[in-house]
């Protein structure tokens, strides 16, 4: 039996699995897909990179701590905006994750409590026991899960309801966005400057537009968000959706303790983005260590 399951490989998964470790406290994570930091997200396309997760983090004392125990001080750069690594955001959750235990593709089904801790199913027919489960993934889908597993939750996590977003991943020439001006646009965000790719752009939608169009298929969403354009214009363009890009508020609380062996904890506590997703962790870090006697 492992003492600490964390479900979901994002910020705030990783942050806490790191603190347990420094502290003497075993865990693995469970995340569902192939790669590791959730919304940080960085995507190759021809071998180059497009951030299109969270473009921007926070620049905040403790997420620049982070950085440099990363060793990704040098990389990082600042603009009004937040924070921003040359070379792709993933590169943060990369080196945190390092010599952490995690087990990708591993979709969590089921939680089924045990006379000590639980049992944890996944996707795959694979079983994990611990005695304290953290579900640290975006909090409807945690909601999900608790729900699949007959386990009850506080209404008040219901309540907290998540933007979501639209992008298009796009390859073409700096021409293309020439005094491009489109409503249903928030911003274009070039790729070179990050040493990234260098005829790359990342396109997000407004708020607005996101939540009205989510689920209109990837063509007629390009048509709509991108420039009329001419065929040697643009040689690549995809779109790519988060249903849960952030909280549009967050929580007062640090985490939520369902009962003393499972807990909810990420960025719909504290504040609404990676500076809630940190301090979310480190206070549930306090919190297990200390009654894991360690």
């Amino acid at each position: 039996m492992t003492e600490v399951i964390i479900v979901g490989c994002g910020l705030s998964g990783i942050v806490l699995s790191r603190l347990l470790k420094k502290r003497g406290v075993e865990s693995i994570i469970l995340e569902k897909s192939k790669g590791v930091g959730g919304r940080i997200a960085t995507r190759r396309i021809e071998d180059l990179g497009f951030d299109h997760g969270a473009p921007y983090l926070r620049a905040d004392q403790a997420l620049l701590d982070l950085l440099a125990e990363a060793g990704l001080e040098t990389k990082s750069a600042v603009d009004p905006n937040g924070i921003y690594l040359r070379g792709g955001l993933n590169q943060f959750t990369k080196a945190l994750s390092v010599d952490l235990t995690i087990h990708r593709e591993k979709k969590v089904l089921k939680l089924s409590g045990q006379e000590v801790g639980w049992s944890v199913e996944t996707e795959d027919g694979a079983t994990y026991a611990g005695k304290k489960v953290i579900l640290s993934a975006p909090l409807p889908q945690s909601l999900e899960l608790l729900q699949r597993s007959g386990v009850p939750f506080h209404p008040k996590l219901s309540a907290v309801a998540y933007h979501k977003a639209i992008l298009a991943l796009v390859i073409a020439e700096a021409s293309l966005f020439d005094r491009y001006q489109n409503s249903s646009v928030a911003t274009v965000l070039p790729m070179e400057g990050r040493g990234l790719h260098p005829k790359g752009y990342v396109v997000t939608a407004t708020e607005e537009f996101s939540e009205k169009n989510f689920d209109l298929p990837d063509l007629e969403l390009l048509e709509k968000i991108l420039p009329p354009a001419s065929a040697h214009a643009v040689s690549h363009a995809e779109v790519k959706k988060w249903r849960y890009s952030r909280p549009v508020a967050s929580l007062e609380d640090s985490f939520h303790e369902c009962d003393g062996s499972l807990f909810l904890c990420g960025d719909a506590f504290l504040s609404p983005d990676a500076t809630g997703a940190l301090g979310s962790a480190r206070a549930l870090a306090e919190r297990l260590t200390r009654s894991l006697g360690s």
